[in-house]
């Protein structure tokens, strides 16, 4: 059961997170594609590479990268919310 509890978690924070960060990164840097976009299935394991890559002359963004940039997002964003609430109360 527990297996099944972190796989689900797993799932969905990574989707998530995939989708805050690319949302933040399509207003912030809409010249960078997202490696999703080159294959739709990334073969690598995990290992920091840097933020971006280069393929045929055009930039684009680790998928790790992205989920990095939606967790930092999502923080942020909790972080000011938790701040508005406490100023208010």
């Amino acid at each position: 059961m527990q297996f099944l509890a972190e796989l689900l978690f797993q799932i969905v924070f990574e989707t998530v997170a995939y989708g805050i960060g690319r949302a933040f990164l399509l207003v912030f840097a809409p010249h960078i594609g997202s490696e999703l976009e080159v294959s739709p299935s990334p073969k690598h394991s995990w290992k920091w590479r840097g933020w971006t890559f280069q393929r045929d002359g055009r930039k684009y963004f680790y998928v790790e990268s992205v989920q990095l940039v939606g967790l930092l997002v999502a923080a942020v964003l909790a972080l000011l919310v938790a701040l508005i609430a406490y100023l208010k109360g």
